[in-house]
């Protein structure tokens, strides 16, 4: 049982707010009102707040079949210690929430215990949502959610229950079958071709889903890594590949088709290197190699891509076969980014580096005009204990061209050119970074810090402009502006800074340009 709980400041909840207070205990007979006036509405709320969803007043009256004024009136006083309420003048309704969404989680794990009394309260919610509300919507989408019905309920019979009831009242809803899908897909009770089915109909309704394309190519590959008939598996490798090809042209921001397809390939070079001959390994080797790259360039921090790009690495370790295949393909043919990269990484996985850059050079040097050979050794060169800046600098510019797509490139050039003291040239490069057509969140986060003897440079300023969360700060010196947000800003610094203030700070770099991190007060 929980011990402590904490108040809310606010007005009489007559009048639909909380009395003021700044802590206090259950009491074992305020327990005890709790539960007999209660139970079902705490719980209830609870639920919802742990998915971080505040409950509507109208909700607990078509829930519990209880009046706004008769809640208010007998049911609010023995829970106004742990639920709290305001107004929302969107909705034009009051709402309803636990001290905190981690506060509902302690209430659903220690108190809502009873698997069928955690299913009454799902099913009766679902049944009464109004998903025209937002708020609803919102509980919905989480209510349904496949991953944490799973953790919740261990009996999948509970599960699909649930999702039959959540479809007689919102038949048709595309978020709602994919989410059934993704558990029959994705449970050890699950069955495959109920998934297809049930993604085939949502596709049916939502003709451009990304999600549902996305879930199709994912269950293509789970049916082939479940299949034993040869035939199949190529059968259902080749539906991934097509639903993964069709996503990256509705959808080029987004890695997870990349993923898909790198794993397809992954699956297919584990079997032939087996029984294949040297040259269609080589093929299939630099077939995934190709995607990686690709990948990479648009998503280089992606989790997902990095995982599977390691993963491709351990399978040719783990085989000499297919390291004799790759060391026969670079000798007879160096001029192969795709063959001399995934040599390269190779070496780098296994701590020589100067190998690494040896293998790069030397396909550069049969193939100079090959983009990404060069942006792969600009990078090697770049991880060398003293880096020639120069020297990356020249491969680095070779490794992209106006306009094209090699944004990473486009990016570590820009960066260096703005280190270089051209800082003009940089922004403009910085400037076309930002107005391209990739993932917002690649755009905005810093990377690149800058070193001296392999540790972060400490830079000194003033702060030149500062808004809510973001400012500017004027770097000593050099005398530029540096963009900060109150994210990358040490603990409780934040709220100190005001203008002209001076500042300590560690320089990286995002797609728009310098960036402040580790931003701190100067003693």
């Amino acid at each position: 049982m929980i011990k402590r709980c904490f108040l809310h400041s606010g007005n009489d909840p007559k009048s639909g707010k909380l009395s003021a207070g700044m802590g206090g205990r259950f009491h074992p007979e305020s327990v005890a009102t709790l539960f007999r006036n209660g139970w079902q509405v705490w719980t209830g709320i609870c639920i919802l707040h742990r998915i971080g969803i505040l409950t509507r007043a109208g909700l607990i009256s078509r829930v519990h079949g209880i009046s706004f004024t008769n809640f208010k009136d007998n049911l609010f006083k023995p829970l106004e210690l742990i639920v709290f309420a305001s107004h929302d003048d969107i909705i034009r309704d009051y709402v309803y929430r636990s001290r905190h969404p981690h506060i509902a989680e302690m209430v659903f794990e220690r108190v809502l215990t009873d698997v069928h009394d955690r299913y009454d309260q799902y099913v009766r919610i679902i049944s009464c949502l109004d998903i025209d509300y937002n708020s609803d919507r919102d509980a919905f989408k989480g209510l349904t959610n496949a991953k944490q019905l799973m953790s919740i309920f261990k009996d999948p019979s509970m599960i699909r229950k649930i999702y039959e009831i959540a479809t007689q009242r919102f038949r048709n809803d595309p978020i709602l079958t994919h989410q059934e899908a993704i558990f029959e897909m994705n449970s050890p009770a699950g069955n495959l071709e109920k998934a297809t089915e049930i993604l085939l109909r949502a596709r049916k309704n939502d003709r451009y889903s990304k999600v549902i394309i996305h879930s199709l190519a994912e269950l293509s590959l789970k049916k082939a890594e479940k299949s034993r008939n040869p035939i199949e598996v190529n059968k259902y490798r080749h539906e991934s590949k097509k639903y993964a090809y069709e996503l990256i042209s509705k959808d080029p921001i987004s890695a997870h088709p990349y993923h898909t397809l790198i794993k397809v390939g992954l699956e297919e070079l584990s079997e032939m290197i087996v029984e294949a001959d040297q040259t269609t390994i080589q093929r299939k080797i630099t077939e995934i190699q190709k995607t990686v790259d690709k990948a990479l360039q648009s998503f280089p921090n992606d989790s997902f891509v990095l995982d599977a790009d390691s993963k491709f690495s351990e399978i040719i370790e783990n085989h000499p076969k297919a390291q004799e295949s790759l060391e026969a393909a670079f000798a007879s043919n160096p001029r192969s980014a795709y063959i001399a990269s995934r040599l390269a990484k190779m070496s780098e996985r296994n701590g020589n580096v100067p190998k690494a850059i040896k293998v790069m050079k030397g396909c550069v040097d049969a193939n100079p005009s090959d983009k990404q050979a060069n942006f792969l050794l600009a990078n090697l060169l770049n991880k060398e204990d003293a880096p020639n800046d120069a020297e990356v600098k020249h491969y680095l510019r070779r490794s992209f061209t106006e306009g094209d797509t090699h944004y990473v490139a486009q990016f570590w050039y820009a960066r260096l050119l703005y280190l270089d003291g051209l800082r003009a040239d940089a922004m403009k490069l910085f400037y076309k970074l930002g107005e391209a057509n990739i993932d917002t969140r690649v755009k905005k986060e810093p990377r690149g810090i800058v070193l001296s003897e392999r540790k972060p440079v400490q830079y000194t300023g003033s702060i030149d402009k500062l808004e809510a969360s973001y400012g500017f700060i004027m770097r000593d010196k050099y005398q530029d502006r540096i963009f900060m947000h109150k994210l990358y800003a040490e603990r409780d610094v934040w709220q100190r800074l005001e203008h002209q203030k001076r500042v300590k700070f560690n320089l990286e770099f995002n797609y728009r340009g310098p960036f402040a991190v580790n931003v701190s007060i100067e003693q």
